[in-house]
């Protein structure tokens, strides 16, 4: 992506995020808030009109001449989040109104979930929304530290032995004529950094296993983060380093937080706690751990499943935002 466009996105976020903020707002509101000029937000909101994601309309009366703009959501925002990176799941309905979140423990000792455990999930969460009022989803994100492959519609989990299955079928089944899209928890951790304005943090997530995320300037809301495997100091590679760790207990993150310090002495830690099976670290033990590698340095998310939801949830904006700049 080149650096205008990257710009011309940044500014959709900032826009959106306004419009969620306070629904009816004006573009002279945007503007003021944002800092960035009517002329570019009456663009940016031609081009959200285009993509079906707002609608804007006329005061019906104005005290000081001109009638402002106001622009609202569209119900074509109505998408769903599927959070299955961790022991519990959540399932989050997401329209121009706000977001209804649904939570199960699946009981699962693998790092994602299996074929079978996946549905059963799903037929507890069609029990748990028939219960309530929605609006169906136009799409649909998962949240799946697997590998996707979109021809077909199969997942193949991380865990060594767990089978590949059709997910976009069991989707379906729940959610009839959703787009899907697969997103790992590193992608919906660093989108949801870059939304907030943490472009110089790395994110750890710690679950079952580790993953990072480094946000990347140039390519914002990308869905791909790439880890600096090459980078060598002192004659290791941090891909190497990387290797060498295995679940992520006392040692391992010893490793790992030693490795951050000396590969990225000028860079801030936010760590991503998801849901564990019992026996793991409790989040004082962890912060016992990194605080003398990283003094200062290191912050712990408040709500991890709401964050890489939101960060999943605007990936899947971002896709449609960039067929229209």
């Amino acid at each position: 992506m080149d650096r205008q466009k990257a710009e011309r996105l940044l500014h959709c976020v900032s826009i959106l995020k306004e419009m969620e903020a306070q629904p009816d707002v004006t573009r002279r509101e945007i503007s003021e808030k944002t800092g960035i000029s009517l002329m570019t937000i009456g663009k940016l909101c031609a081009l959200f009109e285009n993509a079906e994601l707002m609608k804007s309309h006329k005061e019906e009366k104005s005290e000081i001449g001109r009638r402002a703009m106001r622009c609202v959501l569209s119900p074509a925002l109505s998408f769903c989040v599927l959070d299955c990176s961790g022991a519990v799941s959540t399932l989050t309905l997401y329209d121009e109104h706000g977001k209804t979140t649904l939570t199960l423990m699946h009981g699962s000792s693998a790092g994602s979930l299996p074929a079978d455990v996946f549905g059963q999930f799903l037929d507890r969460m069609t029990d748990m929304l028939s219960r309530i009022r929605f609006r169906q989803p136009g799409a649909v994100v998962l949240i799946h530290p697997g590998v996707f492959d979109r021809e077909t519609g199969v997942l193949r989990p991380e865990t060594p032995g767990c089978p590949s299955f059709d997910v976009r079928s069991k989707i379906l089944n729940l959610f009839p004529s959703s787009f899907l899209k697969v997103v790992t928890p590193a992608a919906a951790a660093e989108a949801s950094m870059e939304l907030h304005g943490s472009p110089e943090q790395i994110a750890v997530l710690l679950g079952n296993s580790t993953e990072l995320a480094f946000p990347n300037a140039e390519e914002p809301y990308s869905a791909y983060t790439a880890v600096p495997r090459s980078l060598r100091v002192d004659g290791n590679t941090f891909g190497e380093r990387l290797d060498m760790l295995g679940a992520p207990d006392r040692a391992s993150l010893d490793s790992l937080f030693s490795a951050v310090s000396a590969f990225f002495p000028g860079k801030g830690v936010r760590v991503f706690l998801l849901a564990r099976d019992g026996g793991a670290l409790s989040r004082s033990e962890i912060n016992d751990v990194v605080q003398p590698l990283l003094p200062g340095r290191v912050i712990f998310s408040d709500d991890p499943s709401a964050e890489l939801s939101e960060g999943a949830r605007l990936l899947l904006l971002c896709d449609i935002l960039k067929k229209h700049i």
